[in-house]
């Protein structure tokens, strides 16, 4: 195999390495965000949880308010109904108090009502309260790994991009950046191998006289895709 290619294969393969840890580097603040957003939504359902809880307990404390009211209603209409003298004042004001009578009890059942709505609330709440921390607890987990991992992987990006750099100085300079803009596209690898005569990037078939240039070893380029092309050692590049 001619030093060339040797030369490009070694640094292609760090270059493939800092690709392939650079695309999960960029993928890590993008996950952060996620749980940053699944922890604010988790805190915002239980906000609202809270606020109906509230808005119950409110409706407790005006359904008292209004039995009080009606009871001292109530009260002052008995206090009515032994200062009259005419059974038809009397009977008018018995009606009234069966009326607000009537009323307490409807509010009296409310107020039961809404007190079991409240400890079962208070119930749920709890559990989803304890849901909501564990999973936080575990996110939090999850973020401080990530950020272990993002701390990893740029230092092995660093190391090898401190190799790339002595790999780079044997490489002919017009070779290395044609090497360089087909790296840049982010697709693939720019040096590829041909088998059975065709690219081993585009899988396009190559013309013969480039395939016996590949054979020879020469520095060349697919006539499709523009990828730098050899052969391994001991393989014909054109044979099927």
């Amino acid at each position: 195999m001619k030093k060339w290619i040797e030369d490009l294969l070694k640094l292609q393969g760090v270059d493939m390495r800092i690709r392939r840890l650079s695309t999960r580097l960029d993928m890590i603040p993008t996950e952060l965000s996620r749980i940053d957003s699944e922890l604010e939504q988790d805190q915002e359902e239980l906000k609202k949880a809270a606020d109906g809880g509230r808005s119950t307990e409110l409706e407790i404390k005006q359904v008292e308010s209004d039995i009080a009211a009606l009871n001292d209603e109530a009260d002052k209409l008995r206090k009515q109904s032994a200062m009259v003298r005419k059974n038809d004042e009397y009977r008018a004001l018995m009606s009234e108090i069966d009326t607000v009578k009537n009323k307490i009890s409807d509010l009296e059942t409310r107020e039961l009502e809404l007190m079991d709505a409240i400890d079962e609330f208070k119930n749920s709440q709890l559990g989803r309260e304890k849901a909501v921390a564990a999973k936080a607890e575990s996110m939090e987990t999850e973020k401080r790994e990530l950020g272990e991992l993002e701390n990893d992987l740029k230092r092995d990006i660093d190391a090898l991009n401190a190799k790339r750099e002595e790999l780079i100085k044997p490489v002919d300079g017009t070779l290395l950046s044609q090497y360089q803009r087909l790296l840049g596209k982010g697709v693939g690898e720019p040096l590829v191998i041909v088998r059975k005569g065709n690219c081993g990037n585009c899988h396009l078939r190559l013309t013969p006289q480039t395939v016996n240039m590949v054979r020879k070893g020469v520095e060349v380029a697919c006539e499709n895709c523009g990828h730098l092309l050899y052969v391994e050692d001991g393989e014909d590049p054109g044979s099927d």
